[in-house]
């Protein structure tokens, strides 16, 4: 075969190989999925419509808010498009640059000579010899894009959890604000008929009127709350706040689940997308930067063929050969550029390592701290308010202490079920926290309680007691009467 031939011949295998480089299949949405998948996080293949109409239908748990977020949620949509421009990168990155050509017509002075003409048809063969390496490399990079869309996945989970029980938590406390309101009120009602009685001084009426407004603040406060909280949710699962949808009511209680600190960080370090995203940018860097040092002494190298018709007719064919020699430049910018890459990716792995280690750590101390505070409402602070209010209802109905100190350990008692339902929230918030920090389903291990915490009706239970008889009486006399069994007494 002669070189003439030879030549076509090559360019032509280099646009076939080049026509072969496929686009990734649904440009690694699949693959995305199966990672969060994997670590717990399923990604809902309904059509969306379908899922969000079935979702709404019934009061939202954690599970199925999670499930709607990751189907719904605006910003991860956003970032599943990055897969299109990384793929755009890896289908490029298999293929040959099309070749140039380029045509010249050149007229001739004399009027008995024919116009010259030529063309060249010029193809990389640099491109065609660094196919199956750049084809590599991006498709290491491409991986490395996918794991970070899995932690982004991961992370609007985690995100789409927390603003769940945060709104859960929001309804319970504006809930339980609201009966305390209430039980002011009642309050201020009986303090309203003391002093008209004369039975307390104007100081004692004006600090029960400032309680009380005190309260109706604070079941204001837990309502805008409520109102915050729907709207931060709504906004994590792509819906309307004002749409007809609803959550469960109550939190549940805190499970009893006994974690390993360094089983979670082993798992951490094993699990984590965005660590894992890291690491293979580390190695994909080292990659390239071997392959600039061995690519530096080639430079750019094109083949093509050319034509040229001279003025007297004679046509010629043949080869051409560009090369782009490195003498003056051996590629030295780019072994910079890429050692300086790699030094970067190396220090933004081994900070990330670090963090992950971290925040395991954080969240796990505040897991832990979450829940021994509900632990000790739950099972010491609550039952000694309790019993405290159980005593002074006692020592009141024997005329030992006053109402108003009755009514005052009540509001303590009161106080202590808005403190169990914090470190309730805390422990469910700290909870997602490690489940985030650690990139993974957390370990089973110990017993779970998924029981409702209902404070609610402990709350309703022990309402305030209506006052007795006397205490009812709006007729000053009447009260004045039997000022005996009332305290505290006037001018106390």
């Amino acid at each position: 075969m002669s070189i003439q031939a030879a030549f076509p011949i090559a360019i032509t295998i280099a646009l076939a190989l080049s026509g072969c480089a496929s686009n990734p299949a649904d440009f690694g949405h699949r693959q995305v999925n199966q990672l969060a998948e994997q670590r717990g996080r399923p990604v809902p293949s309904d059509s969306k419509r379908m899922l969000i109409d079935a979702l709404l239908g019934e009061p939202l748990e954690p599970d199925t808010a999670v499930a709607l977020a990751l189907a719904n949620n605006p910003n991860l949509a956003a970032s599943y498009a990055k897969l299109g421009a990384g793929a755009a990168d890896l289908h490029t990155a298999g293929r040959v640059r099309n070749p140039v050509l380029a045509v010249e017509l050149l007229n001739p002075d004399g009027s008995n000579e024919r116009s010259q003409l030529g063309f060249d048809l010029v193809g990389s063969l640099t491109d065609l010899l660094t196919r199956s390496a750049r084809k590599r490399l991006a498709t290491a990079e491409f991986a490395a894009l996918r794991q970070e869309i899995g932690a982004t996945v991961l992370t609007t989970a985690s995100a789409a959890e927390r603003a769940y029980y945060e709104y859960v938590s929001a309804q319970q406390m504006a809930a339980v604000h609201e009966q305390l309101a209430h039980a002011a009120k009642t309050s201020l009602e009986l303090a309203e008929r003391y002093y008209q009685a004369g039975n307390i001084s104007p100081r004692q009426y004006a600090l029960a009127q400032g309680a009380t407004a005190e309260q109706i603040l604070q079941s204001l406060e837990a309502q805008g709350a409520q109102a915050k909280a729907r709207h931060a949710l709504a906004e994590v699962l792509g819906i309307r706040s004002g749409a007809a949808w609803q959550t469960l009511k109550r939190l549940p209680e805190p499970t009893d689940a006994n974690y390993s600190l360094d089983d979670l960080t082993a798992l951490a370090l094993q699990s984590r997308l965005d660590l894992a995203a890291a690491q293979a940018r580390t190695n994909t860097q080292a990659n390239r930067l071997r392959f600039t040092g061995r690519m530096r002494g080639l430079g750019e190298l094109d083949i093509g063929l050319a034509f040229e018709r001279e003025t007297d007719g004679t046509k010629l064919t043949g080869p051409s050969l560009e090369w782009e020699v490195p003498g003056f430049s051996p590629n030295q910018a780019a072994l910079m550029r890429g050692r300086a890459a790699l030094e970067a990716a190396i220090s933004e792995h081994q900070k990330l390592s670090v963090a992950v280690q971290n925040q395991v750590h954080l969240a796990y101390a505040k897991l832990a701290s979450a829940k021994t505070k509900a632990d000790l409402y739950r099972h010491r602070l609550i039952p000694a308010r309790v019993a405290a209010t159980d005593r002074a209802q006692e020592e009141e109905n024997f005329m030992l202490i006053g109402s108003f100190e009755l009514i005052q350990a009540k509001q303590d008692e009161y106080a202590s079920y808005i403190g169990y339902l914090t470190a309730v929230q805390d422990f469910w918030f700290a909870h997602s926290e490690l489940r985030q920090a650690v990139g993974n389903r957390l370990p089973v291990s110990g017993t779970t309680n998924t029981r409702p915490v209902d404070v609610e009706t402990l709350f309703r239970q022990r309402a305030p007691s209506s006052p007795s008889h006397h205490q009812h009486s709006s007729n000053p006399e009447d009260t004045q009467h039997h000022n005996h069994t009332v305290s505290p007494r006037k001018g106390q």
